[in-house]
C-alpha cells in the first residue's frame, strides 16, 4: 500500500573535487588567480540560485510535465509522448499551470474547457500561444498537467534541495546530491550544476586576470606618461643650453683642458729658459764668454 500511494523519491548524486590542479603560468602563480583555498564558500557557489538558474535556463527546466494518475501523479520529465512548444508568454515572471485532457492521439482541451485542439494546432489563453507537439512514437495516456515556473523561482527551489559534503573528513573530493522524484531529471541537474560551475570558475579567472591587467596597464601608461616627461624636460635642457651628447662634449671639453694645460706648461717652459738665458747674460762672471746653441 505504501509504495502504491507513495510518489519514489530518487537520489542522484555527483562528485567534484576541489583540488588546485595548479598552473604553469607565471602569471597565475603570482596573482593566485586560480586559488580554492576557501572551501566553504566554493560549497556556496555550488549551492547558490543564481548558479542553478544557469542550470535552468541550460537545461530549459522551465517546462515540466506530470502524468496524472488515479492514484499519483508522476514527473514524467523527458518520458513525455507530447512537447509543449511556447510561443509567446503573457507574463514570463509568473508560474502557470495547464491541465491537458487528450481526448485521442490527436486531440485534446486546455484546463477542462469545451473547445478541442488538435496537436500541431495554436491555441492562446491568458497565459499566451502555445503548440502541442505529439511523438508518434509514444502513447499518449488521458490526463497531463503542464507547469512553467520563471527560471529564478525554480532555481530558488533547485538550489535549496542540492546537498554538499565531503567524501570523507577534511577530503577535498566533495559529493553533490538531491532528491528528485524524477531521477532522469536529478542526473541532468547534478551533471550541468557541475559543468556550469567549472564555467563559473573560467569566467571568474578572466575576470580577475582582465581586472589585474588593466591595472598593469594603466600603472604602465602612468610610467610611460611620467617618463616622456621627464624626457622632454631632458630635452629642452640640452636644447636650451646647446646640449647634444652629454658623452662626447664631455670628452671634447676634458680633452681642450689636457690639451691647454700641456700648451701652458709648454709656454711655461718656455718662459723659465728665458729667464735662464737672461739671468746668465747678466751674470757678471760670465761677461766675456760665449753663448753655445
Amino acid at each position: 500500500m505504501y509504495l502504491r500511494y507513495t510518489t519514489p523519491i530518487y537520489r542522484a548524486t555527483g562528485a567534484i573535487s576541489f583540488i588546485d590542479e595548479g598552473s604553469n603560468d607565471r602569471f597565475d602563480q603570482i596573482f593566485k588567480a586560480n586559488s580554492t583555498d576557501d572551501i566553504d564558500a566554493e560549497i556556496e557557489v555550488l549551492r547558490s540560485a543564481s548558479l542553478m538558474e544557469r542550470v535552468v535556463k541550460k537545461a530549459n527546466l522551465h517546462t515540466n510535465y506530470y502524468a496524472i494518475g488515479k492514484i499519483k501523479t508522476l514527473n514524467i520529465y523527458k518520458n513525455c509522448p507530447f512537447r509543449l512548444q511556447i510561443l509567446k508568454i503573457a507574463d514570463s515572471s509568473h508560474f502557470f499551470s495547464m491541465n491537458v485532457d487528450f481526448l485521442n492521439q490527436h486531440e485534446f482541451r486546455i484546463n477542462n474547457e469545451k473547445q478541442v485542439f488538435k496537436t500541431d494546432q495554436l491555441f492562446e489563453n491568458v497565459y499566451g500561444i502555445f503548440r502541442i507537439l505529439i511523438n508518434e512514437n509514444a502513447g499518449v495516456g488521458k490526463e497531463y498537467t503542464v507547469t512553467w515556473t520563471p527560471a529564478r523561482a525554480l532555481a530558488t527551489v533547485y538550489a535549496g534541495m542540492v546537498r554538499v559534503g565531503p567524501k570523507v573528513a577534511r577530503s577535498m573530493i566533495h559529493y553533490i546530491s538531491m532528491d528528485v522524484t524524477n531521477l532522469t531529471l536529478g542526473i541532468d541537474i547534478i551533471n550541468n550544476l557541475i559543468e556550469e560551475y567549472k564555467k563559473v570558475n573560467i569566467e571568474y579567472r578572466n575576470t580577475m586576470t582582465n581586472q589585474t591587467l588593466d591595472f598593469i596597464n594603466v600603472r604602465l601608461a602612468l610610467l610611460e606618461r611620467d617618463l616622456d616627461s621627464v624626457e622632454r624636460r631632458l630635452l629642452r635642457f640640452k636644447q636650451n643650453n646647446d646640449i647634444f651628447d652629454m658623452d662626447v662634449q664631455s670628452r671634447t671639453y676634458f680633452d681642450i683642458i689636457s690639451e691647454a694645460d700641456k700648451s701652458v706648461n709648454t709656454e711655461r717652459m718656455n718662459l723659465k729658459i728665458v729667464e735662464l738665458i737672461e739671468e746668465y747674460l747678466y751674470d757678471k762672471n760670465t761677461k766675456y764668454e760665449k753663448l753655445h746653441t
